[in-house]
């Protein structure tokens, strides 16, 4: 089994981003692609904005191998993509490969069975 999620948020915290281990970002895209709203509560219209939690996988380990007493790695995205795939599936031309370059912020939990 291979689950992949956020395990943290990048963006700097705001004056209204909420606070607290593995908080939400509640947050909605404006206009221009790279711009972001935040709202400093869930309790917002319904539809209004995208409520995202970021996955705790040490925590997600440690309950796997609790409950079925088999093994699974946690790796960050650089480590999975240089551990399980080769540099020419995702490499551009100008040597840039977005796979390993990109997606800081994100982490696979592997299970070994």
């Amino acid at each position: 089994m291979i689950l992949a999620d956020f395990d943290c948020f990048l963006e700097p915290l705001k004056k209204n981003d909420l606070m607290g281990i593995n908080a939400p970002l509640v947050t909605d895209k404006l206009e221009e692609p790279t711009q972001w709203k935040t709202f400093e509560t869930y309790l917002i219209e319904r539809g209004a904005a995208d409520i995202c939690f970021p996955s705790d996988f040490e925590y997600l380990q440690h309950a796997y191998q609790n409950i079925t007493y088999q093994p699974c790695s946690v790796y960050k995205n650089k480590e999975f993509v240089d551990m399980f795939a080769l540099p020419s599936w995702a490499t551009t031309q100008n040597n840039y490969n977005p796979m390993r370059e990109e997606y800081v912020n994100t982490s696979f939990l592997v299970t070994e069975y």
